[in-house]
């Protein structure tokens, strides 16, 4: 009887070895799902900044330089007259 009583126990105790495992996953997919939406909402930031901007910085660079460019033109102009 008392080999009915152990075994019973070490039962129960997998039983709630396994329920605390359950219960631990659950707790670090939560986690682990938190830091994965941090992640990717904070690469779409700088991915949004960089649609945003990036075409507006190409374009001020184009604009600079074509504007020293035509400075230059210009200059050379002036000094052949």
């Amino acid at each position: 009887m008392s080999e009915e009583k152990e075994n019973k126990t070490q039962k129960n105790s997998f039983k709630e070895l396994e329920r605390m495992q359950l219960e631990q996953y659950k707790k670090n997919t939560e986690k682990i799902g938190g830091r994965v939406k941090g992640s990717l909402g904070t690469i779409g930031l700088i991915s949004d900044i960089i649609e945003l901007y990036f075409s507006r910085i190409v374009d001020v660079f184009i604009n600079l330089s074509s504007s020293s460019a035509e400075q230059n033109v210009a200059e050379e102009v002036e000094e052949e007259e």
